[in-house]
């Protein structure tokens, strides 16, 4: 039952850049670490459940007590359904992307590179390629090393090499100055913690309990860092994204 339970929910791991899925051990050890703190399933879920069922008797006692007009109503009852809809549809990209994953290994078994260098074949490219069964390895290697892409009306185009590093270098500016950062607040709260800056999973070895963690767009794949944390910073998102809703769950600040 663990094997088929971690065959339906393993990719939830997955995140957009690579695998890192949970494997029957993984959900085996979780299992065990539950029964060794006494957990009560039923009693959690029913926990869960009522937790929902009060939000949603304090969601109307608000409406009654502020005299929202019926378009306001509207207004907030979208946006929570915006909430939903958006961690569904990152839920079903994720899954799409690792059923892919064994059409990449696949593509890249039969033309002799890693899977990896795979998925820097351009959708652009991808038809001739297959065709013809021939791909420029060099070029593969470039833009696995250092590249970006330019997305516009007319395409994509790829930047690697000097140019790559040039554009790179704009991003990496820092300002001594500044001593303050603003923005939405997804979570309210105030906490004091020394910061770690985790923008990839091979970067949570670093943080430890009660950490701030500050990320430029934290996925799925780094909710092993946002448990740790005693607050999250976030460069991207809304009060929708991954950051948001996992602050909230966890009941932490959270700036996005």
């Amino acid at each position: 039952r663990i094997e088929i339970h971690a065959e339906k929910y393993g990719w939830l791991s997955r995140g957009y850049e690579g695998p890192i899925l949970w494997t029957p051990e993984y959900f085996a050890n979780l299992l065990a670490s539950e029964l060794k703190q006494g957990t009560n399933a039923p009693k959690k879920l029913m926990e869960m459940n009522d937790t929902r069922t009060t939000l949603l008797a304090k969601q109307k006692t608000y409406t009654q007590k502020l005299k929202m007009e019926e378009e306001y109503v509207e207004l907030f009852e979208t946006a929570r359904k915006f909430t939903v809809v958006k961690n569904e549809r990152k839920d079903v990209v994720l899954e799409f992307y690792w059923r892919l994953d064994k059409l990449m290994r696949e593509i890249g078994k039969r033309l002799q590179i890693s899977e990896k260098q795979s998925k820097y074949i351009l959708p652009s490219e991808m038809k001739t390629v297959l065709l013809t069964g021939k791909v420029d390895v060099n070029e593969l290697q470039n833009r696995q090393k250092l590249s970006y892409f330019c997305v516009t009306a007319d395409g994509i185009t790829i930047y690697t090499g000097a140019e790559a590093e040039k554009f790179i270098s704009t991003l990496q500016q820092h300002n001594e100055e500044l001593r303050e950062l603003r923005g939405h607040c997804a979570c309210p709260g105030k906490v004091t913690g020394i910061v770690k800056i985790i923008n990839s999973p091979n970067e949570m070895a670093k943080m430890d309990e009660g950490n701030v963690l500050i990320s430029h767009a934290p996925e799925p794949n780094l909710v092993p860092a946002m448990k740790k944390a005693a607050a999250i910073v976030t460069d991207q998102g809304g009060i929708t994204s991954h950051a948001a809703i996992v602050s909230r769950e966890l009941g932490i600040p959270c700036l996005i």
